[in-house]
């Protein structure tokens, strides 16, 4: 059962049916997960209780789903949001469900952690061999991604793979494990994603808050790493120099002068939300909300999408569902940091609490830019938590699986 598990995780998460096409009838994420609730409720049945699903993050991640739901009467297009709430994202739901049931032992997490860090060289490998340049970015994987979104993928698993270079997992994990780092860092680079560079900093500066769970050789391996790449990067003279230097001048950039620009874009999604504050304009609404509200004010009616996942779920849930979103983020970042510091933790659960400090924190800087706050990866952030909570409770023993079971 475990198995089918993980090959579930790998195709949610790593999309192999966005590259081979000739899986996309099969529909391979649909089936998968139907299977896996069948065969959660054959294996678990009654003893799947409330309390147990909703533990750690588990009610306040439905509660946000609730907020979803009571605002789907009064967003501005109601089949819009039925659509993304009730067909879409209940998929994340049940994803976090599915993972909390499953990943019950740190044996699970460490198989868990290796399925996560296959996804990653597929996704690098991939991009690397069959990606093409255009316009000065790396474009591939699909027509799901694009540049900032592959970036975004990468800086949030990346740090994870770097547990086998920790622990002692084999040397083939290593190699694989360096390799992910290199790749996942010059596929950032050459995406020319501003927000990618800068998360991928921002993981850079999270290593220093893990405190003893790391050690500092391990910290200058991961440092040392992401700048020998970044620097063969460069002498290679395949990265957009020119787009990176616009970073140093962002009071020029169109984000912040232009009409249709980032900051515009925020502005107005605040007056949507001060208009609508407790229902939000429905969940997948802002771009037909900013597109009503440019009409009103007499502008070109342009539909946007947020470019920022905060201020994305902050318009469309209302200020209910940014202050569970905000919760589940912050509840989820103490579960990391204390099980990171606990010493009556296994020592190879601290070291994952920490990477996962390191990869979140890429994660939400890359998600300040992006519209991805219903993203399956903040799902899994979420999912972990729990997991997390569970495993590393004080003075608890934690169990590891025979690996066959």
């Amino acid at each position: 059962m475990f198995t089918i598990f993980q090959i579930w995780l790998f195709v949610i998460v790593g999309r192999p049916q966005d590259l081979i096409r000739s899986l996309v009838p099969f529909r391979p994420a649909l089936v998968l997960t139907a299977l896996m609730l069948l065969l959660i409720i054959f294996k678990y049945g009654g003893r799947l209780s409330a309390p147990k699903l909703l533990a750690g993050e588990g009610k306040k991640y439905l509660l946000f789903y609730i907020v979803m739901l009571m605002s789907i009467p009064l967003a501005y297009h109601r089949r819009v949001a039925f659509d993304f709430v009730v067909l879409n994202y209940v998929n994340n739901i049940l994803f976090y469900f599915i993972c909390v049931v499953m990943v019950d032992s740190l044996d699970r997490l460490k198989r868990v952690l290796l399925i996560l860090t296959a996804c990653t060289l597929f996704y690098s490998f991939f991009t690397l061999t069959q990606g093409t340049m255009s316009a000065g970015r790396f474009f591939t994987y699909g027509a799901m991604f694009d540049p900032n979104d592959i970036a975004y993928v990468l800086v949030s698993l990346f740090p994870l793979s770097f547990f086998y270079l920790l622990h002692r997992e084999g040397l083939f994990k290593k190699i694989v494990a360096l390799f992910n780092v290199a790749a996942s860092t010059a596929v950032i680079l050459l995406t020319a994603s501003r927000a990618g560079v800068l998360s991928m900093a921002a993981t850079s500066i999270a290593v220093f808050t893990t405190g003893a769970a790391i050690k500092k050789t391990y910290k200058a391996m991961f440092l040392g790493t992401i700048a020998i790449a970044s620097i063969i990067m460069l002498a290679s003279g395949g990265l957009n120099v020119e787009r990176y230097q616009t970073i140093t001048s962002i009071g020029s950039d169109y984000n912040v002068t232009d009409e249709f620009g980032r900051f515009q874009i925020w502005e107005r999604g605040f007056t949507l939300l001060a208009a609508n504050p407790f229902t939000g304009v429905g969940a997948y609404c802002f771009p037909n909300a900013i597109g009503y509200l440019r009409a009103d004010v007499g502008a070109i009616p342009r539909w946007q999408a947020p470019h920022n996942s905060y201020v994305e779920v902050a318009v469309e849930t209302g200020v209910v569902g940014i202050g569970l979103f905000l919760a589940l983020i912050a509840s989820s970042l103490r579960t990391f940091f204390r099980c990171s510091r606990a010493k009556d933790c296994d020592a190879e659960l601290r070291t994952i609490a920490a990477l996962l400090i390191v990869a979140f924190a890429g994660h939400l800087f890359a998600a300040f830019f992006l519209t991805q706050g219903y993203s399956v990866f903040f799902t899994l952030f979420f999912a972990f938590s729990t997991i997390l909570g569970g495993l590393g409770a004080p003075h608890e023993a934690v169990a590891a699986r025979p690996a066959g079971s």
